[in-house]
């Protein structure tokens, strides 16, 4: 899911903010897109490091599997 964001997002995000009296907003909006940008990247790069782990994790009980079930398979046939 946080690879496929462009896919489920909107294109609107919510942002805490201050604003002065008349209403205009007191950050700079080249330094908030900036950011924005920088947490999709960071977004982006976790989702990459998850599937990299979901895959990893799964290589021991798949080589497990691979080096018990031929000898359960023998053994049960002789």
């Amino acid at each position: 899911m946080r690879l496929l964001w462009d896919q489920l997002n909107t294109g609107l995000f919510a942002f805490v903010g201050t604003c002065d009296a008349r209403g205009e907003g007191t950050y700079d909006e080249a330094v908030l897109a900036g950011r924005i940008r920088g947490m999709l990247g960071s977004l982006k790069a976790t989702g990459g490091l998850m599937i990299f782990a979901a895959a990893v994790m799964q290589v021991p009980w798949v080589a497990g599997l691979i080096w018990v079930v031929p000898e359960v398979a023998y053994t049960s046939l002789t």
